[in-house]
């Protein structure tokens, strides 16, 4: 398991959907929304395969769920049932429940997606 690969590869691909994506927290200065937050559990599977819970949490400012629903439709759709050969390791992802979390704030929003990665690591010939 290459934890520094995999954080890597996940900033990669949710920062090319939506460029305001932060890993546990959004540090910014000036928030800018919607934005998303992300983390992630591990459970090995074996020598050689991993699965990842990857849980995303999208925020926005203000009544209107146009923007947050948006955010996620594009989220479902680039990364849903994604299938990547990489230098590293073969990664399928797949998106699982999403539902709305209450906030402290009429005027903050936030909804959480449920990603599932299961990455197969390659096995350089050193290491059989």
């Amino acid at each position: 398991m290459d934890l520094v690969w995999f954080t890597s590869f996940l900033n990669k691909q949710l920062k090319e959907i939506h460029k305001e994506s932060h890993y546990k927290w959004n540090h910014s200065k000036t928030v800018e929304y919607p934005y998303l937050t992300y983390n992630y559990e591990s459970t090995p599977i074996d020598d050689i395969r991993d699965e990842f819970s990857v849980t995303i949490n999208i925020f926005d400012y203000g009544i209107s769920s146009k923007n947050i629903l948006e955010l996620e439709n594009r989220l479902i759709n680039g990364l849903n049932k994604n299938y990547q050969e990489l230098d590293k390791a073969f990664v399928y992802i797949r998106t699982g429940r999403s539902l709305d979390i209450p906030t402290q704030n009429d005027s903050i929003q936030r909804r959480e997606l449920q990603l599932i990665v299961k990455v197969d690591w390659k096995i350089k010939g050193d290491d059989i």
